[in-house]
């Protein structure tokens, strides 16, 4: 009787779950070796599936980040802290992408307190074709536009929206995080030659949590919540000694710690997404004795799916003002023009044709 009913608790677990390890898991138990990692990449693998689901959005955040930088050196730059504030707005689709922010309070040792009326305001858009980064300090400035073109010798990411792997709070929505240099968090997992499976409790939900070390890239635990659409409820990555971060190598005494976590889940149109998360960072660099700390809390104000973005121009440079000072990479930086109604003059206010212009030589 006893056997019995044991084959019965096993089976529905399985069930309710969605795959056959999950009984050598529910006790708190933990899959290792060629067992482990299969059931890992599985779940990975459901992670993957469900962020590639989600193409076409427009998603607004406000985000309050605090920081905080001592060191031996001398000066502001390396002894700072405050807090500031962004109220940002991110537009993507399969093939294009802009994001758009305005900043506030420590903006820079330049700027450490800035009013929200008088924000700072950056823009950079991936129209398929070319990058438009523009930016701007005080509102009654006209700003500088860097224009990148497709046709640039260095070229520009083709067939995936920058914004989506550049950005902070996309890539990570979308599982690209940190010193992970644009890779997402499945494929880096994937590169680990061990991936330990276990089951633990967060925020009351029964989340698969994989614990890898990854060669050159730190030690990571996932926790994976299959009831939110597999996402990453939470990701703890420890970086040292050889370890890359951010495409740099730690030496030695060097470290960086993060914390993601998402503390709240909404629902778009039968999706999940997160309502608000908090990232931890630490870095310490031990040649100039700098510790820098930081936390980020941010809140997802609004999420639209699959919007008409041609009908809403989301992907036209309209933000940038006439007058605005435009410099085009690949040309020499004293060679500058002027946005004008949406396209480029000289000084004479003649429109210039980008095509009939020389590349300079290296």
């Amino acid at each position: 009787m006893m056997l019995f009913a044991k084959r019965i608790v096993l089976v529905l677990a399985v069930v309710l779950v969605g795959f056959g390890a999950v009984c050598a898991l529910a006790g708190g138990g933990r899959m290792t070796g060629k067992e482990g990692r299969a059931r890992a990449l599985e779940v990975l693998d459901k992670f993957a599936e469900k962020r590639e689901k989600v193409i076409s959005f427009i998603v607004n955040t406000k985000q309050e980040h605090k920081f905080k930088t001592k060191s031996k050196l001398k000066g502001p730059v390396y002894n700072n802290r405050g807090t500031k504030y962004f109220k940002c707005e991110y537009r993507c689709d399969a093939t294009r992408g802009k994001e758009s922010f305005y900043v506030w309070g420590n903006v820079s040792i330049y700027h450490p307190d800035v009013s929200e009326e008088r924000a700072h305001y950056s823009s950079n858009l991936w129209d398929a074709e070319n990058v438009y980064r523009y930016s701007r300090g005080d509102p009654a400035s006209l700003g500088s536009l860097s224009l990148r073109r497709g046709k640039d010798p260095g070229g520009v990411p083709k067939g995936e929206a920058q914004i989506t792997r550049g950005s902070n709070i996309i890539g990570e929505m979308m599982g690209y995080h940190w010193g992970d240099d644009g890779k997402r968090v499945d494929k880096i997992l994937a590169q680990a030659r061990n991936l330990k499976l276990r089951q633990e409790k967060l925020r009351g939900i029964n989340c698969y949590v994989i614990d890898a070390v990854v060669r050159g890239k730190g030690k990571y635990t996932v926790w994976i919540d299959p009831i939110h659409d597999y996402h990453i409820a939470k990701i703890h990555v420890q970086r040292k000694l050889h370890d890359k971060a951010a495409m740099k190598r730690l030496k030695k005494n060097d470290y960086t710690n993060e914390i993601y976590e998402i503390s709240r889940f909404q629902q778009i149109e039968n999706s999940w997404f997160p309502e608000e998360y908090k990232v931890k960072r630490t870095t310490y660099h031990a040649e100039t004795g700098t510790l820098s700390k930081s936390e980020r809390v941010i809140s997802f104000t609004s999420i639209i799916l699959n919007p008409d973005h041609d009908a809403l121009r989301s992907f036209m440079p309209d933000d940038i003002p006439n007058g605005a000072v435009v410099k085009i990479a690949a040309f020499p930086p004293s060679l500058r023009f002027v946005w004008q109604d949406g396209k480029l003059v000289d000084k004479n206010g003649r429109e210039v044709d980008l095509d009939k212009l020389k590349v300079r030589k290296k």
